[in-house]
């Protein structure tokens, strides 16, 4: 709410620096005025909270798909080599899902830990690995491999 209030003097966005990520202004004054929009954009924590960011590594077949700044509510950041920009909505809502659940339940998820995800498939986390490199900052991170 206090950010739509710097709307009226051209603020443009929010900018969350640890989290790698921004809203427009308007997308947030929208919100705002939506019934539960606020309360959306709590429950999302990867849209504002806890960034999503994508990205390619030279040599490397695929699009990183990770979160940021999940460390400053305790929880884990995660981590997918995804195989196309198309998968984007995917990882967006797992990783929401995922983050959500662990805030809630306040259960924890750790290297190794494994979870079904429906269809005969099975998810599993681990560390980073050494040549994983680009992974690794503040906080844990996990990454979830998808096994069919």
């Amino acid at each position: 709410r206090l950010a739509v209030c710097f709307e009226q003097f051209n603020a443009l966005a929010v900018i969350n620096e640890d989290a790698h990520t921004s809203l427009p202004i308007n997308f947030i004054n929208e919100l705002a005025s939506e019934k539960d929009g606020l309360t959306t954009l709590g429950e999302c924590l990867p849209l504002l909270f806890c960034g999503f960011v994508k990205y390619e590594i030279e040599n490397i077949k695929g699009i990183w798909m990770r979160t940021y700044g999940a460390n400053k509510f305790g929880l884990p950041n995660f981590a997918a080599l995804a195989n196309s920009y198309e998968e984007s909505e995917y990882y967006f809502d797992m990783f929401s899902n995922i983050l959500n659940y662990l805030r809630q339940s306040q259960a924890t998820m750790n290297p190794g830990d494994t979870m079904e995800m429906g269809d005969n498939r099975m998810m599993s986390l681990r560390a980073p690995q050494d040549e994983e490199y680009f992974l690794k900052d503040q906080g844990d991170l996990l990454v979830i491999e998808i096994n069919n």
